[in-house]
């Protein structure tokens, strides 16, 4: 699970502070989620299928879209949070 911990100005993608989405196995599951980015998931898909994988790698990204560091725009800046699920339960 994604889940949107900080947001500082105008996010363009419209994330919100605590909105999610939720990928099980390599799919996004829409249902479950609040809004994707597109920018960010395809940023972070590497860490989350390492993740996944068990690799011990920091559980923090920040958005890297460059679009919403136009000062023109607005400064912005989406810190998101990854936690892997055990499904083995």
């Amino acid at each position: 699970m994604v889940t949107a911990k900080e947001v500082k100005g105008n996010c363009h993608a419209g994330i919100e502070p605590g909105m999610k989405f939720v990928i099980d196995g390599l799919t996004l599951d829409f249902k479950k989620s609040d809004k994707v980015c597109a920018v960010a998931f395809a940023s972070m898909y590497y860490r989350l299928f390492a993740l996944s994988h068990g690799a011990k790698l920091n559980r923090f990204i920040q958005c890297p879209d460059t679009h919403i560091w136009d000062p023109d725009k607005g400064f912005a800046s989406v810190l998101y949070e990854i936690t892997v699920e055990d499904k083995s339960d």
